[in-house]
């Protein structure tokens, strides 16, 4: 999820959460998750295309961390994390097209 304030001061959020799981059970086997304040420069729009390319790592008081799971139970066990870059490329595509 990435959100644009549009009341008030403009600030960029970014959360994100990616799971790795058993393909045989369904049972989540680890989860990096992290969301903060990023820099509005980090989300570009550009016509139908918008980019986002931040390093969490540098972005004071971005929280990430890193769970692994318990086989057996599906207890978690989370860490801090020092996080890493989050890229993406988007373009609209038009309905029909």
């Amino acid at each position: 999820m990435l959100q644009v304030s549009a009341n008030g001061p403009q600030t960029t959020f970014l959360m994100y959460d990616h799971s790795t799981v058993d393909l045989n059970t369904g049972a989540v086997l680890q989860d990096a998750s992290g969301f903060g304040s990023i820099p509005d420069s980090a989300f570009q729009v550009h016509g139908q295309t918008d980019s986002l390319n931040v390093d969490t790592s540098t972005v004071a008081g971005f929280f990430n961390q890193f769970c692994t799971f318990d086989p057996n139970t599906g207890i978690p066990t989370c860490n801090p994390t020092t996080g890493g870059v989050v890229a993406g490329t988007w373009t609209a595509i038009r309905a029909g097209q």
